[in-house]
């Protein structure tokens, strides 16, 4: 199936992150953002409502410098019966390029015919797009090729600058769930086992294993939920041979991808962000029974590091809960804890579906 795999790493200079959620913070947003949409630097390019709050309407909004789009800009605008409430997105600031480029369209054909090698070629005309890079920003064309590859030249020197392919390694595996039901499930492999990524659907689904390390799941829940250290392979949950026996883990990965598919064939709506953001579930979170105890030592009236950890990890005892973005790209994140005192954990495919609706209507 198919995946975006950047190859760019490091965060472009002038890059803003946007995330505002305070009244006063989106007032000024909002006002920034009007102005822009009125000189063309910005230009909606989606708007909806929220199939399951009629009130809520998404407006996506595209950066453009002087008529040509900017690459990986893109700011999300939320309203409330008209009212803007939130603001999430990306910007960039302080281009300064002349848009003509020197490369004229013929040549830039040429250069795309011979990337694409025998066998292949453009699968649409070449489009010029400002392309921010580690230290400077770049007038180039983008062609998409028929080999699934797209690639962006220097539109002055025809130089490649960056280029990512469509082409991802999906795998099918199979799991018993703890209703004894055999499911499959959407993996991928990686790193000698295959691994909680699901990459057959337009969003990825990512089912993060903490291996009921209290400590681990502390730090990397908040890590990811912030975007100081996105998701990487260990927070994944593994299997060497892709059959499944770990029913925790099936239940919650088939569940997100079976409340995804829910989602976008009964109310069109991609994912939980509606365009089709990745979606992180941690599981496992930690031993509920050793939590307590060690809880049950903490003194009200002494504050210490451990035991605020402990404030923060009894929460999840009995409980599933979601978190809304912590920064510009993310679609939150859910926790399914594992009560002691229950035959089960909070993994049935209705309490994943309630926690993901949060996320939809947040």
């Amino acid at each position: 199936m198919v995946q975006q795999t950047q190859i760019m790493a490091q965060q472009p200079q002038g890059q803003q992150t946007i995330s505002v959620m305070g009244l006063s913070e989106v007032r000024d947003w909002n006002t920034i953002l009007t102005r822009q949409l009125r000189t063309g630097e910005l230009r909606a390019y989606r708007s909806r409502p929220n199939p399951f709050r009629p009130d809520l309407r998404s407006e996506r909004l595209a950066q453009y410098h002087r008529g040509i789009p900017v690459y990986g800009a893109d700011v999300n605008r939320q309203t409330s019966n008209g009212v803007t409430t939130a603001v999430f997105g990306t910007l960039f600031n302080g281009i300064h390029l002349d848009t003509t480029p020197i490369l004229p369209l013929r040549a830039a054909r040429a250069v795309f015919d011979k990337l694409a090698g025998p066998g292949f070629n453009l699968a649409d005309t070449p489009m010029l797009w400002i392309l921010p890079l580690s230290d400077d920003y770049k007038l180039a064309y983008r062609g998409r090729l028929t080999d699934m590859r797209t690639i962006f030249i220097d539109a002055g020197s025809g130089d490649v600058l960056f280029e990512f392919s469509l082409i991802s390694d999906q795998t099918i595996g199979q799991g018993a769930s703890r209703r004894g039901d055999l499911r499959k499930m959407s993996t991928q492999a990686q790193g000698g086992a295959f691994r909680t990524r699901d990459l057959a659907r337009p969003a990825q689904l990512r089912t993060l294993d903490m291996e009921f390390d209290a400590e681990r799941f502390y730090w990397r829940s908040w890590e990811v939920y912030s975007g100081n250290a996105p998701t990487s392979i260990q927070d994944l949950a593994a299997d060497a041979d892709n059959r499944w026996t770990d029913a925790t883990v099936v239940d919650t990965h088939t569940a997100l991808g079976w409340t995804y598919d829910y989602l976008v064939t009964q109310f069109d709506w991609a994912g939980i962000d509606g365009v089709d953001g990745p979606i992180d579930a941690f599981i496992h979170p930690f031993n509920a029974q050793a939590v307590m105890g060690q809880h049950s030592r903490c003194e009200p009236e002494v504050e210490t590091k451990e035991c605020n950890i402990l404030n923060f990890l009894v929460k999840f005892v009995d409980n599933a809960a979601y978190f809304s973005p912590g920064y510009a790209t993310s679609t939150g994140i859910m926790v399914f804890g594992e009560p002691f005192y229950l035959p089960e954990p909070l993994t049935s495919v209705d309490i994943v579906a309630h926690e993901m609706a949060h996320g939809v209507t947040f």
